[in-house]
């Protein structure tokens, strides 16, 4: 599962190594909304569509151009919490090309768009790649979920987190806990 990319001078670990960097999602250059990946060896043309499904609730949706969905994400707002990702799912095919990365990274601005400073995900320790995620894009754990986490990871009570890096490792290397309890992921929002 653990793949090892270089990029520069620097080796990355992954978890989809068998997707090239060169084929992952780039926005198409001068386009709104579409994203380009090579999909077993052929190009193909990722359409976003951002939707209201309910008042305060959009979908943010991937599809290729024959209709056939890729990704789909919905954030909500629930007022007195803020704005959550309530919704996430990358088809089995297209996990590998950062959709997740990217679809999180959308949602974050629609949330802004729409008056939003925060964005929270409640993630379950089945799903250590979209942790990975989260924590690489500068989410971080809600503390009232941090004992949930440090079961997940297996540390000791009273002993702190180690470092991110160390835990993105921990990750993806699998030496975890499966619980059932959610882990909560949070990020303030700031205007750039």
């Amino acid at each position: 599962m653990v793949g090892k990319i270089k990029i520069g001078n620097r080796v990355k670990e992954t978890f989809h190594d068998h997707v090239p960097v060169a084929h992952k999602a780039k926005r198409v250059v001068g386009s709104r909304g579409q994203y380009a990946i090579v999909h077993f060896g052929e190009r193909k043309i990722l359409n976003l569509g951002i939707s209201e499904i309910l008042p305060g609730s959009k979908e943010l949706t991937f599809k290729e151009t024959n209709g056939k969905t890729a990704a789909t994400f919905w954030v909500s707002n629930s007022h007195h919490e803020g704005w959550w990702v309530t919704h996430r799912y990358v088809e089995q095919e297209y996990r590998g090309y950062n959709l997740g990365k990217l679809g999180f990274g959308l949602s974050e601005k629609v949330v802004k768009q729409n008056g939003g400073h925060k964005i929270s995900v409640s993630v379950l320790s089945v799903q250590p790649g979209v942790m990975a995620v989260l924590l690489s894009m500068g989410y971080a754990i809600c503390p009232a979920t941090i004992p949930a986490f440090k079961k997940f990871l297996k540390i000791p009570e009273g002993q702190k987190l180690p470092s991110k890096q160390k835990v993105l490792s921990q990750i993806r290397h699998g030496r975890l806990e499966h619980i059932w309890d959610p882990v909560v992921f949070e990020k303030k929002l700031v205007d750039e």
